[in-house]
């Protein structure tokens, strides 16, 4: 299939194709995602989007697993924040990333926060 170039593509659970039965950058990207919820205030727009594991990603990927992903737009910037819950009986091993193709003019006006771990 054609990579995705733009917008912010969610990547998982592998990174590239190391296992060759699955797409590339996991399945994520191109799954249908249900939105959970979704706000409107003055100051900002937010919405909540949530995947789970599937008989189709469990035949690529046996494991289970929640992830949300909330998106909030604000007047002079964007958050994103991606959470991965295994909800699996044992412990994986997964990737996951937001592959952002944002156009800017500048980058040395560009910064990013809020990275733990």
């Amino acid at each position: 299939k054609k990579a995705i170039r733009g917008g912010v593509p969610v990547v998982f659970p592998q990174f590239g194709q190391p296992d060759k039965a699955m797409p590339q950058h996991g399945f994520a990207r191109v799954s249908l995602w249900a939105l959970s919820a979704q706000s409107e205030t003055a100051e900002e727009v937010s919405a909540i989007f949530s995947l789970g594991d599937s008989e189709t990603t469990r035949a690529m990927w046996p494991h289970a697993f929640h992830l949300q992903y909330t998106v909030t737009l604000k007047k002079s910037h964007i958050n994103l924040d991606l959470r991965v819950k295994n909800t699996d009986a044992a412990a994986f091993d997964f990737h996951a990333l937001l592959h952002t193709y944002f156009s800017i003019p500048d980058v040395a006006d560009v910064f990013v926060v809020g990275l733990k771990g």
